[in-house]
């Protein structure tokens, strides 16, 4: 059997111990030996000599008894089935540097290694629970502790965590959060969160009843935790026990959710329905476009790095590449995407009460969802809820100030400078990017700049038209079609209008003007 570092540790002390209580045990039965031999009765009462005799024997026996139950300790549990299933686990664990701490591994690869775990852990899960059925349910609850114990130097490391959050998402599926301070230790169960409730510690959430199910666990550091705990889990709680007899108590660390300390994650939303970014569900944001996007003066001006890392390609909360997060939402699965969104959905809402929206409007939908959000159980439609709060949260934004008007201009500008070559793009594909009505859209453009967006477009498709004229020898023709002008008629005529000149024209112009400037002039004249 594969032993891990830990558990080695571990087997290695106690074997020492036991080969260290062996050899007291015979230097003790020595001496018993020595003094029965009645050497040494010429210098030792008879009496003093029967005392040491038998206190010679009282304490081999002690001593034997104590290697020999710590031996059969070790045996016994390093033997078990069970402890061989979790030996393989945190051995696994390990090899994926699932217990080295924040200081020790970056974040994402910690994450990344929870998930590996919890895939680990879901294949083993119904053989587990028969393996448990003829136990009492406290062994049942403890499976918990035997499986994601492992690999911690200390096994009730839970002690020195702050708060654990455990709670029943749906009828089937369980999940449990760790909210790890910054300078948390390793990840460690403490089996105290698992027992009746008499013996439970008070600072530890504890759910009485157990079932089975599909395990989650989600550990998340402290500092990224931005949504309304307080409220989200008292409303949770009524809810569970509203008609049934089962208690449920919900834990959590006030000082862990500083307010002052939370970044705006609804910049990061915002600015991705904003800038195109969003192309469709799960469409990731790279560190390239996040730098432009800080050059926008939003009402926001802060960037939550837990959602940051949804939009970014690393590693997200769940484990998932940004890679497999687009592949899940292109089949319609939602799981490694639905926290972060949590997330983002209850931040846009409270920022935005905060700020006093008292206009702001959620559809009776949306609002049950956030009010309630255990109760989604097909995640199929998360895609539609999301665009529909960046849309509510966009319509919110658009009764501000007119410097949030030249925020969507310059977005407007930014998209159309990135695909201002595709013959599709027009003010109506602009608009819908930007979530706007055409009309909206094309007033705002006019208000900020000095011509008319389509004039916009159609001035960068022209001077890129005019530079591949000048340095490639196409025809022009298909430099038209390549600056982004479907119809070659129209290119012609704007052409004309912008240049003073035929395509034809300008391009002799700018072949003469390179060799000699004389010769350009004298042909115009």
């Amino acid at each position: 059997m594969k032993i891990s570092k830990a558990s080695f540790c571990r087997l290695t002390s106690f074997v020492g111990l036991s080969v260290f209580l062996f050899i007291g045990a015979a230097l003790l039965l020595s001496g018993a030996l020595f003094l029965s031999s009645r050497k040494l009765s010429s210098t030792l009462e008879p009496s003093f000599e029967m005392m040491l005799f038998y206190y010679s024997l009282l304490s081999t026996f002690v001593v034997l008894v104590v290697a020999i139950l710590l031996l059969l300790y070790t045996v016994v549990y390093y033997l078990h089935p069970l402890t061989s299933f979790v030996q393989q686990l945190r051995c696994l664990g390990e090899e994926r540097g699932l217990y080295l701490s924040e200081g020790e591994q970056p974040v994402k690869e910690e994450l990344e290694s929870l998930q590996f775990l919890l895939d680990f852990v879901g294949t083993k899960f119904e053989v587990m629970t028969r393996h448990y059925s003829s136990y009492h349910h406290r062994g049942r609850r403890s499976i918990l502790f035997e499986m994601l114990q492992g690999g911690s130097v200390e096994p009730a490391g839970l002690d020195t965590w702050e708060r654990v959050w455990w709670t029943e998402l749906t009828d089937r599926r369980f999940v449990l959060f760790f909210f790890v301070p910054d300078d948390g230790p390793k990840i460690s169960v403490n089996r105290d969160l698992f027992v009746e409730s008499q013996e439970c510690r008070r600072d530890f959430f504890f759910q009485y009843r157990w079932l089975d199910g599909e395990l989650v666990v989600i550990a998340v550091p402290a500092k990224t935790v931005s949504f309304p705990v307080r409220q989200w889990a008292s409303r949770m709680q009524r809810e569970m026990t509203r008609g049934s007899e089962t208690r449920v108590s919900v834990g959590y660390s006030e000082r862990l959710f500083d307010p002052g300390s939370l970044d705006e994650a609804a910049t990061q939303l915002r600015r991705t329905a904003l800038l195109r970014y969003a192309k469709g569900p799960g469409k990731l944001i790279s560190l390239t476009e996040l730098e432009s996007a800080r050059k926008i003066h939003c009402p926001w001006t802060k960037t939550n790095e837990f959602v940051r890392q949804l939009y970014r390609n690393e590693t997200n909360v769940a484990g998932a590449t940004a890679a497999a997060i687009v592949r899940g939402l292109a089949v319609g699965e939602y799981d490694s995407f639905l926290f972060c969104a949590f997330l983002g959905l209850f931040h846009i809402k409270e920022e935005i009460h905060r700020r006093g929206g008292d206009g702001y409007f959620l559809s009776a939908e949306l609002e049950r969802i956030l009010e309630e959000p255990w109760r989604l159980r097909f995640l199929q439609d998360l895609e539609r809820i999301f665009r529909q709060m960046i849309a509510a949260a966009e319509a919110y934004h658009r009764r501000e100030e007119s410097s949030n008007d030249a925020a969507i201009v310059e977005a407007a500008k930014i998209i159309i400078r990135e695909s201002y070559t595709d013959p599709g793009l027009c003010a109506a594909w602009v608009a819908d990017e930007l979530m706007l009505s055409e009309e909206t859209l094309k007033k705002k453009f006019r208000q900020c700049e000095t011509q008319p967006l389509h004039s916009y477009i159609n001035e960068l498709r022209l001077r890129q038209a005019g530079r591949q004229l000048r340095e490639s020898g196409e025809t022009v023709k298909s430099i038209a079609a390549e600056a982004g002008f479907a119809n070659y008629s129209y290119f012609f005529t704007l052409f004309k209008q912008y240049y003073g000149m035929t395509p034809r024209q300008y391009r002799k112009r700018e072949v003469l003007d390179s060799i000699d400037p004389g010769l350009a002039e004298s042909d115009e004249t």
